[in-house]
């Protein structure tokens, strides 16, 4: 079994200074997870380093190029491994579970809360589950391998890791839905509970993924009218032809509609368009709510506005917000505007029918972090 590991630095990858007290990338710290996991002989890694830093400095360049060399590479492994830094952890995650939650192999991501060095770590016994992972054959996709203290190591699908919270090192899916653990013998443990929870959200997406495969047909390039043909084949006759009966239900003003605001982009891993991520200045604002906030004047140049909600999904709706949103339609272009953090299962305070009203469309799918990493890489892949 053939292995690729990357490694692009973060506390997993770095070294106690004693001297200066202070955590730098090292040369070869990473090499030690390598050196240091017990195997029979049935496992070969490759290693590659297309980077190195710490992952509070991660740029649009850095994920790019990951995603870039992933996409060359993917098909001569069984798996791929990727270590990461915490703190930006998730953004990475959400973006390649976007590029490659098709993909035909488990590519892991893998953390330590401490340098390696330090008998607290926890990157080692999370890379050593990653390869099992990889080995069992467990499952395809995007997965982050991680163990919290006092839990055994745990599989979360990269686009439902939370952010994290201050002074926390621990790792959350979104709902505490992660897909999975071992056990003490070292079997894999599916948890019960996370396909349901993920076909309740698929549910109350499903509109979007009809109306976006409809509006990319005509939208997009050749190449793209490909992948989503290939990623029809790989569904079963009846979601197909619930997807043809569903589309011919809608009126062309309803699909377009919904198309310009809930459109995700559609990618395939064998399209010979590179993967391009880079600074858009002004065009994406994410706003956390908070009392007694103040809004800034929206910018010119401002294409998506992101809103944070409060753990209810409620933000509040009050004379400065009705003053903000007043501004955003004054701007000469549109802006798509959308709301993270609402459940839709739940019954929902006044105030989400209130900032309804101002065109503020929740997200039914993933996490803020992933949202917005899915309508950053839109951006600069149209």
């Amino acid at each position: 079994m053939n292995i690729l590991v990357i490694f692009t630095g973060g506390t997993i990858g770095s070294r106690l200074n004693e001297d200066e007290g202070v955590i730098c990338a090292g040369h070869e710290a990473p090499y030690n997870l390598i050196e240091n996991y017990v195997d029979n002989g049935t496992v070969s890694f490759c290693t590659m380093e297309p980077y190195k830093i710490l992952s509070e400095n991660l740029a649009a360049g850095n994920i790019e190029m990951l995603v870039n060399l992933i996409q060359v590479h993917y098909k001569n492994y069984d798996g791929i491994i990727v270590t990461h830094g915490t703190d930006t952890l998730q953004y990475t995650a959400a973006a390649l579970d976007i590029m490659f939650d098709n993909a035909d192999i488990p590519i892991m991501l893998v953390s330590s809360n401490y340098v390696l060095t330090d008998d607290r770590a926890n990157g080692q016994k999370n890379f050593n589950a990653a390869v099992s992972f990889i080995k069992d054959g467990v499952a395809n996709g995007v997965f982050v391998s991680y163990k919290n203290e006092n839990e055994p190591v745990t599989f979360h699908k990269g686009r439902y890791i939370q952010a994290s919270l201050s002074m926390d090192d621990r790792v959350r899916s979104l709902r505490d839905m992660y897909y999975g653990q071992y056990d003490g013998e070292g079997h894999f443990v599916y948890n019960d509970e996370f396909e349901k929870f993920e076909a309740s959200l698929k549910m109350q997406e499903n509109d979007a993924e009809i109306y976006e495969i409809s509006s990319l047909k005509v939208q997009e390039n050749d190449t793209e009218i490909y992948e989503i043909s290939s990623l029809k084949r790989r569904e079963n006759d009846t979601e197909i032809h619930e997807i043809s009966s569903l589309k011919r239900q809608e009126n062309d003003t309803e699909i377009h509609e919904t198309a310009s605001l809930c459109r995700m982009p559609v990618y395939s891993m064998a399209s010979k368009k590179s993967f391009r991520l880079y600074d858009i200045p002004g065009a994406i604002l994410r706003i956390v709510p908070y009392p007694g906030m103040t809004y800034v004047k929206p910018d010119d140049r401002l294409r998506v506005l992101i809103l944070e909600s409060y753990h209810s999904g409620t933000i509040g709706v009050n004379d400065e917000f009705r003053h903000f949103m007043s501004e955003i339609n004054k701007l000469e272009q549109s802006v798509e505007v959308y709301i993270a953090g609402l459940n839709m299962d739940e019954s929902v305070y006044e105030t989400v029918e209130e900032y309804k009203k101002y065109g503020v469309v929740p997200f039914k799918y993933g996490t803020a972090i992933y949202n917005y990493m899915r309508l950053w890489i839109k951006m600069c892949n149209e």
